[in-house]
C-alpha cells in the first residue's frame, strides 16, 4: 500500500531541494560576516601594536640638525 502518490514525493523532493540552498545561502552570509568580523578586529589589533612600539622607543635620537634658513628669520 502507498502512502503518497508520486507527484507528492516530487513536490517534496522540490520543497526540501529548496530548504537545503537556503540553508546554504544562510550559512556562506553568516560564515562571510564572522570572516569581516575577524579581520576588522585583527586589524585593530595590529594597528594599536605598531601604535604601541612607535611611542614606547624614547631612545631614538634625531643626529642631523634641522636646516634653518638664516634670511627667514631676518
Amino acid at each position: 500500500m502507498r502512502l503518497y502518490s508520486e507527484q507528492e514525493g516530487a513536490v517534496l523532493q522540490k520543497t526540501m531541494a529548496t530548504e537545503k540552498d537556503t540553508n546554504t545561502s544562510t550559512a556562506s552570509l553568516t560564515m562571510v560576516m564572522g570572516m569581516f568580523a575577524l579581520f576588522a578586529v585583527g586589524g585593530v589589533a595590529v594597528a594599536a601594536v605598531v601604535r604601541k612600539v612607535g611611542r614606547r622607543n624614547t631612545r631614538h635620537v634625531n643626529l642631523i640638525e634641522p636646516s634653518v634658513d638664516d634670511e627667514a628669520l631676518e
